[in-house]
């Protein structure tokens, strides 16, 4: 009788479907472990991740012991940290990303920015997104023949962003 084979396969496709769900559910325990190079930041991360154990997760600190250990679920680290990237599991997640600075860096991002532009068409013309930039001392010559164009035309107006390479909060 075809019913009774639909509801024995649904019935087998049902226990299956539990096995797979109670033996692949993460863990209602987590760990966490911060890097504890800024004192100040590593306690407030920690204080973090405590007020979370409300949820339905509970996040534990690994124990200091244990620091070299990699059986963390999410790394904490101030800096660009210092580990294998290509040994972290699916289930390990790390504050930072690989080649950030490509990004986080502004005369990478605008160098990024620059290469998507000149992509013709619509794409292009999405990455329309910044003001005119140049990268020194390689576009001087560009940014004062800009800056002299602006300058004949409105000398109050004319202000420019400077921001050393590399640096940042005002260092540098």
């Amino acid at each position: 009788d075809d019913a009774s084979l639909d509801a024995s396969a649904l019935a087998a496709a049902a226990g299956r479907a539990q096995i797979f769900n109670a033996t692949n559910a993460p863990s209602s325990r987590l760990i966490f472990q911060v890097v504890r190079n800024r004192p100040e930041v590593a306690s407030i991360v920690a204080t973090a991740f405590m007020a979370l154990r409300e949820e339905a997760a509970s996040w534990t600190e690994m124990p200091g012991n244990l620091s070299g250990n990699q059986s963390w679920n999410m790394l904490w680290s101030w800096s660009k940290p210092k580990i294998n990237w290509a040994d972290l599991n699916v289930w390990q997640k790390v504050n930072h990303f690989q080649e950030a600075r490509q990004l986080t860096r502004k005369d990478n991002l605008k160098r990024h920015i620059a290469r998507f532009r000149n992509i013709p068409g619509k794409l292009g013309e999405a990455f329309n997104i910044m003001p005119l930039t140049y990268t020194l001392p390689g576009e001087y010559v560009q940014f004062c023949t800009e800056f002299a164009k602006g300058y004949d035309k409105d000398q109050a107006g004319n202000m420019w962003i400077m921001k050393p390479a590399g640096s940042s909060r005002g260092r540098g």
